[in-house]
């Protein structure tokens, strides 16, 4: 594996050391707690950990890659506000324009929403967007300080089976080879390696210079023993992500989705008003444009108790010997 050594654990939340000075409030995170995912109720673990704890540096550029614009609230907004107190650079990568087959309005007004997420822990600094080429992709990429937010824009899925409404899925992508558009007409994929090609693509030119060791990328668990009934573009994102990391030193963390809300709640009650906040942000968004407020339902409760990941960490090659 090259000079970094790669080691795995089971998390249900890694609370990071660091500052978080520009996060009122989210400091208290950090003091939570390590505690651990019992392995009997996760199920069987995948070929490449978890094995043993370790201790690393925090990485310097964390990538969230999730399919929907309001998934890293739901399943990863303590850990992204965490991010954002230690990393020099946060990265969220949204799979899918979360259309459920509408037009643009509804798509459009979803990546509003998930800039207002961002805004709610990150106050200070505005938003710039301009089109990014990755692998021949141009790829909608808009920046606010230290966050660079990627709307890949690919189909709707639809959470009853994968196979879209009409105009193509990820998993349709993965399983059958179909190319498959962006919403918006920017671009095609043709392929399946096409596709987790330039989600890699992506780590490598925000991470650009950088030490394996120093970039961590976080995805929803591609096991479905450990993460059960998801949608199915998580699932694919999952996958793609899997696909993306593979034969690299980076650092890895797999989420439970959908069947975390069975589990026991894991989070303290301020890093849960951390991902509060950010999903209220959110919907308040999607409510005044005259959607569906999803924050009152149960199952979203559930959600915002609970963040189950599991790592694996690379380790940083120890210091040269003195002269």
């Amino acid at each position: 594996m090259g000079p970094s050594t790669r080691v795995g654990a089971i998390h249900a939340l890694r609370c990071r050391g660091g500052t978080l000075a520009a996060l009122a409030g989210i400091a208290a995170v950090l003091s939570a707690c390590e505690r651990s995912l019992p392995s009997a109720t996760a199920g069987p673990q995948p070929e490449d950990g978890p094995r043993h704890a370790t201790t690393a540096a925090a990485p310097s550029v964390e990538f969230y890659i999730h399919a929907h614009q309001d998934d890293w609230q739901l399943f990863m907004g303590d850990r992204v506000a965490a991010s954002l107190g230690t990393a020099d650079k946060v990265v969220l990568v949204y799979t899918t324009a979360g259309d459920a087959g509408d037009g643009a309005p509804y798509w459009q007004r979803r990546e509003a929403a998930s800039k207002a997420s961002v805004d709610s822990i990150l106050a200070t600094g505005t938003w710039a967007c301009a089109g990014q080429a990755i692998r021949g992709h141009p790829i909608a990429r808009c920046t606010k300080g230290k966050v660079v937010s990627y709307y890949l824009r690919l189909p709707d899925g639809n959470y009853l089976d994968g196979t879209g409404y009409g105009f193509g899925s990820l998993a349709r992508l993965r399983d059958q080879g179909t190319a498959t558009a962006a919403r918006d007409g920017s671009t095609t994929y043709t392929s399946w390696a096409d596709f987790h090609g330039t989600l890699a693509g992506i780590v490598e030119f925000e991470a650009a210079g950088r030490d394996a060791w120093s970039i961590a990328v976080h995805a929803p668990d591609y096991d479905r023993n450990v993460n059960r009934d998801d949608h199915p573009d998580h699932y694919a994102t999952a996958d793609a992500a899997r696909a993306a990391v593979s034969g690299r030193d980076w650092n890895e963390a797999w989420y439970q989705d959908y069947g975390s809300e069975t589990s026991p709640v894991n989070l303290s009650t301020s890093a849960h008003a951390v991902k509060h906040k950010v999903f209220a942000a959110y919907d308040r968004i999607m409510a005044a444009a005259g959607y569906e407020s999803l924050i009152g339902r149960p199952r979203f409760q559930g959600w915002l108790w609970r963040t189950y990941f599991r790592a694996v960490t690379v380790t940083p090659p120890p210091p040269p010997p003195p002269p």
